[in-house]
């Protein structure tokens, strides 16, 4: 499991999660074989699939390969059993088909299974339109399409049949509406677009009909059956039904079909004018020409804020007929930062930035918006999205100083790399992690920067180095105020550790000792969640300088200082697998959490397996109630729930590696089983089993630092501590 960072300002920045591997950019020729796609090429692949025309021989391949890509997850998602996550995910996928796949039968297989689960758990619900969609998606694949097209009919028929029976035309077609978008939006046939534009129409007519609006109409009737807002939102249906008839096309890319359907709308309520505005422009915007390129646009600014998926649409469009006119890529790289895809948004922001080298006002925004989604955490949710996000941020800051060398921008090259190198960090990247961290360090010496590097080295064992760094990042810390002296506190504690890491115990227990008057002088001061964080660390110091039962003590007061905040609970467990096994201590830990906090199933699991830790460096045994709440989590497919078996003793250690399907999940397991071997006194297995932990490079989960300790207790020969006494 990964370390939570620490809410104190300085080192709170260093512990991030992220996964991934190394790619280059992509670029597309007609033609062209789909490269292999991976988290780091995902967003130049997928702007190289946008400017495709949807003609290309490579299409298929390439709309194969970003599918499978996003496929990747299925299995676990079909797992987890969140109905709603597994429509969304399967939506996710089906964006990338166009109407011409699905009527030619150009759906790709992997498809098929989530397009099973769907029907066979959506049909319980009365979800008619998502398993409409989702025998639509079969029936394209070749599994039974009689059948499923037999399906369809039946449960659109169903549909029709329940809802005629309703008076009010607001319920009547609002709900068959939202039955046939949810249909599209799984599986975006011509038949289905045929009936949602067919639908908005009747719904327009109904509406007229019923209540007579229009600027003749002496007065509207407030008929019954219908709410106050509802009769408001009457003439508002009217008047849009051609924008919704041809959005219903747009979000498609089609400008033909918008055209055609709109243009067989017949006036209603004085609409006449409005209508033939709507089919000009759209009409102009098929002209490949400058002016088609300005009205395409104001059609997309028009949708961008009530519907940005028909927006994105328009601008894929531009990007394909207009290459070289940069509000296209400008438009899809808003798009793409309000659906919080910040990799692709970085992605169109180079690709403008290219094409329109001298529009400063381009680079001032991008800068912005990469700010904004790094403060958000964009580099914390994968390695692969982060490297695409650095190397496009990257080239825009290149032209931002080629053009404008004296200007700062708002984002610069130092923290880009630092945040990179950070999610290469607790990506297990090792070296790369560290050539980031020092390239950031190169641009610009900054006290983070620092930490983090010195934190990686000290993880790595390479303790003088990390030494430097944790000096160097003290020199810079300020000593004005109490909080700079609780900043510089951590410092000293972290330098401390560097030096036990290099070997030098006598200069490590100085360190700590600095570090431990500090806190001293500061806790009687403070209370809550900063006071517990606070006993945590005088608990930690004093255990590291030999005094055991103070040590207990404070982490006594830690968890009577903020009894319902995890963090401390969690610090003082994993504290105690590496130092004297207090079993006493832990179990008083365990039980406190237990009662005071709402601990998730996964924290349960982790903190009973440090508790079986702590005894077995005992050799004792935890209370049963480790035992039986370990047995109680036991059941299940989640890692949580396989950690829990491999507790109880019901799943083997080989079992459970092979569960694993992430280099964390293998980091944990190889862990707990050392731990398990180090208790039988299996010092050559434990000592294995630890170093492959090391071996994985990822720096920043509990089970890291707990197999770094323990080695070097292995080293040492102190493996069999004295019980402290709580």
């Amino acid at each position: 499991m990964r370390s939570p960072s620490l809410s104190l300002p300085v080192l709170a920045a260093l512990l991030i999660a992220a996964c991934g591997g190394p790619a280059g950019p992509v670029e597309h020729a007609g033609g062209d074989a789909p490269p292999a796609i991976d988290g780091e090429s995902y967003p130049d692949a997928l702007r190289s699939y946008t400017s495709m025309d949807p003609e290309d021989p490579a299409r298929i391949a390439w709309r194969d390969a970003l599918i499978a890509h996003r496929a990747a997850d299925t299995d676990a998602v079909l797992a987890r059993g969140d109905y709603d996550e597994v429509v969304q995910h399967l939506a996710t996928l089906t964006e990338l088909l166009t109407p011409a796949d699905i009527d030619n039968d150009r759906v790709p297989a992997t498809l098929g299974p989530i397009a099973h689960w769907i029907v066979e758990h959506g049909s319980p619900r009365g979800d008619e339109g998502r398993v409409m969609g989702a025998r639509r998606l079969l029936a394209a694949i070749g599994d039974d399409p009689q059948r499923q097209n037999a399906e369809r009919e039946r449960i659109a028929g169903w549909g029709r049949d329940a809802r005629s029976r309703i008076d009010n035309p607001i319920e009547r077609y609002g709900g068959m509406i939202q039955v046939w978008e949810q249909n599209e939006q799984i599986a975006p046939a011509p038949e289905v677009l045929e009936t949602l534009a067919r639908l908005y129409v009747e719904q327009r007519d109904a509406l007229q009909s019923t209540f007579n609006f229009g600027p003749d109409a002496p007065e509207r009737p407030t008929p019954g059956g219908l709410s106050y807002n509802e009769l408001r939102l009457v003439p508002h249906l009217i008047q849009r039904a051609p924008l919704d008839v041809a959005a219903v096309y747009l979000r498609h890319g089609d400008l033909a079909g918008a055209v055609e359907h709109v243009s067989r709308m017949e006036p209603r309520g004085g609409d006449e004018e409005d209508l033939q505005r709507l089919v000009q422009i759209l009409e102009a915007a098929r002209a490949r020409t400058e002016s088609g390129a300005g009205a395409l646009g104001e059609i997309a600014m028009g949708f961008a804020r009530a519907r940005p998926e028909v927006a994105e649409a328009l601008c894929a469009l531009g990007v394909r007929r207009f290459p070289e006119d940069a509000r296209f890529p400008l438009c899809l790289a808003r798009v793409a930062i309000a659906r919080d895809r910040a990799g692709l948004a970085t992605a169109w922001y180079a690709e403008v930035v290219r094409l329109a080298p001298d529009q400063r006002d381009v680079y001032d925004e991008a800068l912005r918006q990469l700010q904004e989604v790094m403060e958000a955490g964009a580099f914390d949710a994968d390695v692969g999205q982060s490297r695409a996000i650095a190397r496009s941020a990257i080239a825009i800051l290149d032209e931002h100083a080629t053009r404008w060398p004296t200007e700062q921008p708002a984002v610069t090259r130092d923290q880009i790399l630092f945040q990179l190198g950070r999610a290469e960090m607790s990506a297990g990247n090792v070296r790369e992690a560290r050539a980031r961290l020092e390239a950031s360090l190169a641009a610009n010496e900054t006290q983070e920067a620092h930490l983090a590097l010195g934190l990686l080295l000290e993880r790595t064992g390479l303790g003088a180095e990390a030494a430097i760094h944790y000096r160097t990042a003290l020199d810079q810390a300020p000593a004005r105020t109490p909080e700079d002296r609780l900043v510089r506190a951590e410092v000293t504690e972290r330098l401390g550790d560097a030096f036990r890491t290099a070997g030098e115990e006598q200069q490590a227990r100085r360190m700590y000792r600095q570090a431990l008057e500090v806190w001293n002088a500061v806790v009687e001061g403070i209370t809550g969640p900063r006071a517990a964080l606070a006993q945590v660390r005088r608990g930690i110091l004093l255990s590291r300088v030999g005094d055991e039962a103070a040590s207990a003590a404070a982490f006594s007061a830690a968890m009577e200082a903020a009894p319902n905040f995890r963090e401390p609970y969690a610090s003082i467990l994993s504290h105690l697998v590496v130092s004297a096994p207090n079993l006493g201590l832990a179990q008083d830990v365990l039980r406190r959490a237990q009662s005071q906090l709402r601990l998730e199933p996964e924290w349960k699991v982790y903190f009973a397996l440090w508790v079986q830790a702590i005894a077995g460096r005992a050799s004792a045994e935890p209370e049963s109630d480790v035992s039986m709440m370990l047995g109680e989590l036991a059941h299940g497919d989640q890692w949580s729930n396989r950690l829990a078996a491999f507790g109880d003793h019901s799943l083997p250690y080989p079992e459970l590696r092979g569960h694993a399907s992430s280099v964390g999940q293998r980091v944990e397991a190889d862990f707990y089983e050392g731990a398990r071997r180090m208790a039988a006194g299996d010092e050559v297995g434990a000592r294995q089993l630890f170093e492959q932990v090391l071996a994985s490079g990822m720096v920043n989960f509990y089970e890291y630092a707990m197999a770094q300790e323990l080695l070097q207790m292995l080293g040492s020969g102190a493996v069999a501590e004295t019980t402290a006494t709580p």
